[in-house]
């Protein structure tokens, strides 16, 4: 009796211990619904880029002829006009050149005056050639001599310096900052233009003139611009496949910029205004035919145009104002159904529909239940 009433207690506990463990559950599907209204708007088609920020003008400056660096008259920062001075070099071995070709070309005029008049023809011809050599020698003497003072060639900022007084400037000894090519940098800080490359599949669809909106960095306020180049000599990318370099200008003015800061644009390449669109996620088809189903239940054929992104041309079968249903099957648990958690975290946004009423009907044939949540669109 004893050993009976031990073995009816065991399984009693094992009955209460089973009933005390949670259900396994079990994942049913949850359909929602909802309402997206049919709308006149217009269609734009995009490509993208992505690149850096560069200055629209800037000039690398180098001297022209070499010699040693007696004056460096800016600094990074300081606002400069086209033709201001930026540093010179010592020009005495310039300065005697100048000199120099200058004697020869007096030499060359008495020659050729003395074979004017008693010289053969040949001797008349070559004294004349000399004069012009002579000529052109005395040119690049004084243009060597204008050369030892370096000026900018735009207005714009100081970006860098990389001389100092007491550089050799040319040829093999020369002791300037050799972190840049150039012995000065000098931009425009206001208009500025983002170098990126477009894909091959993209480039034929991408023209100058087209306008963009650009992003700058993490700035949450685009700017506007417009494509300036298009490249038609393709670079290979890190995977492999063929890019090609696009331009794009920024149209307004803007001083609150960096050189080298990424950008991000957006080229609309193509707009259909006044189309009568409707949610892609709307449309669903029934072998070749498309069709929708309103708000009401009805079903109605249509026949689209061009899908981009979330909305589709409809150009029969619809009106403006006419609104249709979204309708999205959402795999859900037992225990979450039971729970009620199907909330906010199954927004259907980013459906180009504004917001509506949610329907959610449980799998197996359970209840409707609704409730009305704010949708993104």
């Amino acid at each position: 009796m004893l050993a009976l009433a031990l073995i009816l207690l065991a399984g009693g506990g094992v009955a209460v211990y089973n009933a005390l463990q949670p259900a396994e559950t079990e994942e049913v599907p949850f359909t929602l619904t909802r309402t997206a209204t049919v709308e006149r708007t217009t269609l734009s088609e995009t490509v993208g880029l992505d690149g850096t920020l560069v200055p629209a003008t800037q000039a690398e400056l180098n001297f022209a002829v070499s010699g040693t660096v007696t004056k460096v008259y800016v600094k990074v920062g300081d606002v400069v006009e086209k033709d201001d001075k930026l540093a010179k070099i010592d020009d005495a071995d310039l300065q005697d050149a100048v000199e120099m070709a200058e004697a020869n070309l007096t030499s060359a005029k008495a020659d050729y005056s003395d074979a004017l008049d008693d010289g053969t023809s040949a001797q008349k011809k070559s004294a004349k050639a000399q004069v012009e050599s002579a000529k052109a020698a005395l040119a690049t003497a004084k243009s060597n001599l204008k050369s030892a003072v370096l000026r900018s060639t735009i207005a714009g900022t100081v970006a860098e310096v990389n001389i100092n007084k007491g550089d050799s400037i040319g040829g093999s000894n020369s002791s300037m900052d050799t972190s840049s090519s150039a012995a000065f940098l000098v931009l425009d800080p206001k208009a500025w233009q983002v170098e990126g490359t477009v894909s091959s599949a993209d480039i034929a669809n991408v023209k100058a003139g087209q306008k963009a909106t650009v992003t700058i960095g993490e700035s949450q306020e685009p700017v506007e611009g417009e494509v300036a180049t298009v490249g038609i000599v393709a670079s290979s990318s890190m995977d492999g496949q063929a890019t090609f370099p696009v331009t794009v200008k920024l149209t307004a003015e803007n001083d609150k910029l960096y050189s080298g800061t990424t950008a991000t644009a957006t080229i609309t390449t193509s707009e259909t205004p006044d189309v009568l669109a409707v949610a892609t996620a709307a449309v669903q088809a029934d072998g070749e035919q498309m069709y929708v189903t309103k708000a009401d239940g009805t079903k109605v054929d249509i026949t689209i145009g061009k899908t981009l992104g979330d909305l589709t041309e409809v150009t029969s079968g619809l009106s403006e104002g006419d609104e249709v249903q979204i309708t999205m099957n959402i795999p859900m648990s037992t225990e979450a159904a039971t729970d009620g958690e199907f909330g906010g975290g199954m927004g259907m946004g980013g459906m180009g529909v504004g917001g509506g009423t949610v329907v959610v009907q449980g799998g197996g044939g359970g209840p409707a239940m609704s409730r009305p949540q704010r949708m993104g669109g």
